[in-house]
């Protein structure tokens, strides 16, 4: 989000969200007339440190991960990114925080005690202990949190960290000995442990190139390209399941490009994605369509881009319950994959992984088995370790196998599904959904009802939270919620 540069239609809207969400606030209009006007890269953390709408805002869109807001101040976020890279400390320090947590939070990261966790907003730290400390003081009335005292060791030589550095000299509060860490900063939980009266937690600060993470970021960055645009922006949304504004990335970028740009067969790929999630099914196909159109008459005859088009018309019709002319459009794509890339490549892996659902949908689950293998064993070849294709193929080959019987086995490719989609995707994605469906599906064959609703009501609130009502995932659920408490009367 960084890398992308800020619009004047976008710096206008930013200023007018400012104004709308203080407009009672005659203190907070007159420090966003300030900003509008006399706001200056080299002032960024001046004004991220003022007691003002700037601070409040972008740390109340980190923490609601409101992608829109965050998206329309990524300039300041820019701006601060670039003054922490100018301050970055050059000696390794020990930090302080303190913080209040509910028990459940400080439990989870007890359980994740020497994992990696990646922190989704700026990070405020002291150099003070002393001054974390008073921070916790007097904070006894809560008794739903307990106080936590985070100590974070950082050492500047790590290669390709985020930057952090000593922002006192920009703050209004110098007593404080405030040290901010970028957005997005890993660290490894070294130790929990806890007294009577408050929880320790010692953090340690981690690269991107730890070798548990080099190798996704490493594809992320193959998958996304070096120059980031709205539209590449909208598929790494629309990835994460932020729908509603990958839809709205996509087609601004769309509004930019001339008619003729053969760029809008791209971003009408991505946005037929999109729209195919959300469930919007044919006018997902006519996107599609229009991509395809644009191809047939801008590159050569059985180019891979037109079998991925091929794949995701079939992906509608699949959706649709077409499940013929699903089978035809992923055999087509197929051909292509394989004449342009051979057998080992993802794409050649994604449309047998595709046939595998069209049989398992026609109730032929041992062809399907042969099928969802197949892509496995290419996924596993090529891509990373955890990757989200090796995932849904795991849940597919526990369907099928709940299909013929086979539970217990079943049950372990689902659980395999699950551990690595709760690795890399956020707690409400529906894929994590669609594992909870099935586990609770394998408890439902086995006769054991209390696990299997517990597992399908966790689906539903998933399915919920991130799509509508009428959306085939959230009515089949539903369904067999009512069917999995029936048998438990």
């Amino acid at each position: 989000m960084v890398r992308l540069d800020l619009t004047q239609e976008e710096k206008e809207q930013l200023i007018q969200l400012c104004r709308n969400t203080y407009k009672d606030n005659q203190t907070e209009l007159n420090n966003v007339r300030e900003f509008e006007h006399e706001y200056e890269s080299q002032n960024a953390l001046r004004w991220y440190t003022r007691e003002a709408f700037v601070y409040r805002m972008i740390n109340k869109a980190f923490r609601m991960r409101n992608v829109e807001v965050l998206l329309l101040f990524r300039m300041i976020i820019q701006d601060i990114q670039q003054q922490l890279i100018q301050e970055q400390l050059q000696t390794t320090v020990c930090l302080y925080r303190g913080q209040l947590m509910s028990k459940e939070e400080i439990s989870e990261l007890g359980r994740l005690s020497g994992k990696l966790i990646s922190m989704n907003s700026f990070l405020s730290t002291s150099r003070s202990r002393a001054y974390a400390e008073m921070l916790l003081d007097g904070t006894d009335s809560d008794i739903t949190k307990k106080g936590v005292l985070f100590e974070i060791e950082a050492d500047p030589r790590l290669p390709n960290m985020k930057p952090f550095a000593d922002i006192s000299r920009y703050s209004q509060f110098t007593d404080e000995q405030e040290v901010l860490f970028m957005a997005g900063c890993i660290f490894r939980i070294e130790e929990v442990r806890q007294d009577e009266t408050m929880t320790f937690i010692k953090l340690i600060l981690c690269s991107s190139d730890n070798h548990e993470l080099k190798e996704l970021f490493d594809h992320a960055k193959q998958e996304t390209g070096s120059v980031v645009t709205l539209h590449s922006l909208g598929v790494i949304l629309g990835k994460a399941g932020k729908l509603d504004i990958a839809e709205k990335c996509c087609r601004g970028y769309l509004k930019g490009l001339p008619n003729d740009d053969p760029l809008r067969a791209e971003c009408y790929h991505s946005l037929g994605n999109i729209l195919e999630k959300r469930g919007e099914y044919d006018e997902s196909l006519g996107t599609h369509k229009k991509c395809l159109e644009i191809q047939e008459r801008t590159l050569p005859t059985r180019h891979p881009d037109t079998a991925k088009t091929h794949n995701n018309m079939a992906n509608v019709y699949y959706r649709k319950g077409d499940y013929p002319r699903a089978r035809t459009s992923y055999e087509k794509a197929l051909s292509i994959f394989r004449k342009a890339y051979g057998q080992d490549n993802a794409s050649v892996g994604g449309c047998l992984h595709n046939l595998g659902n069209v049989y398992s949908k026609e109730g032929k689950y041992e062809e399907a088995l042969l099928h969802y293998r197949q892509a496995l064993v290419i996924y596993e070849k090529v891509l990373p370790d955890s990757h989200m294709h090796s995932a849904a193929c795991h849940n597919c080959i526990g369907d099928a196998l709940r299909s013929l019987g086979q539970f217990d086995l079943s049950m372990e490719h689902v659980n395999i599904s699950l551990k690595m989609k709760l690795k890399s995707l956020p707690a409400d994605h529906v894929d994590i959904g669609t594992s909870y469906k099935n586990i609770g599906l394998t408890h439902e064959q086995k006769g054991e009802y209390e696990e299997a609703l517990r597992n399908c009501e966790k689906a539903f609130a998933i399915f919920s939270h991130s799509l509508s009502q009428q959306h085939p995932h959230v009515t089949k659920i539903k369904e067999d919620i009512n069917r999995i408490k029936a048998k438990l009367k």
